[in-house]
């Protein structure tokens, strides 16, 4: 383990300490570090502020809303959090199908972008996704009525139940 991932497990301990513990890692990108815990969730460390409270506020309006999927998409529901640094997650683990890393999202507002960057974006999903694009954009379609504009979309973030 790399000395950040060590300092975010030291801090997914401390969150967890008295009731459970950390398991492994399960996941690390761009936004944080993923550990699983043994009463099966999983907890996200943030290197970032802004990530952590675009991720925190797409759950809670999931929770608030009782969401827990999106077409057929399970969504982690909220378990706990802590703003303090390093800020975190915990969650629950979802399995195919699902959606996942809101670490992005824009709520409410569509991005302001120009009609050639958003055919881009619809291209290389289209790319990505190849036969299941239409099923993607059906996930994608049924966050925004919810006001959730998922802004890192793409198969790492949205898998299927038979991959």
């Amino acid at each position: 383990m790399n000395e950040l991932q060590q300092q975010a497990k030291r801090a997914a301990d401390r969150y967890v300490s008295g009731h459970t513990w950390i398991s492994g890692i399960i996941g690390s990108g761009k936004d944080g570090i993923v550990f699983s815990t043994s009463r099966s969730t999983a907890i996200k460390v943030y290197r970032r502020d802004d990530s952590f409270e675009n991720e925190l506020a797409v759950y809670q309006r999931m929770d608030r809303l009782s969401i827990a999927q999106a077409s057929g998409h399970a969504i982690p529901l909220l378990i706990g959090w802590k703003a303090e640094q390093p800020p975190l997650i915990e969650m629950t683990i979802v399995q195919p199908p699902y959606v996942i890393d809101f670490a992005h999202a824009a709520l409410d507002e569509p991005p302001d972008f120009p009609p050639e960057v958003i055919d881009d974006w619809h291209e290389r999903l289209r790319d990505a996704f190849g036969s299941r694009y239409s099923q993607a954009m059906a996930v994608y379609n049924q966050l925004t009525r919810w006001g959730v504009y998922h802004m890192d979309f793409n198969p790492r973030n949205v898998a299927f139940a038979d991959e």
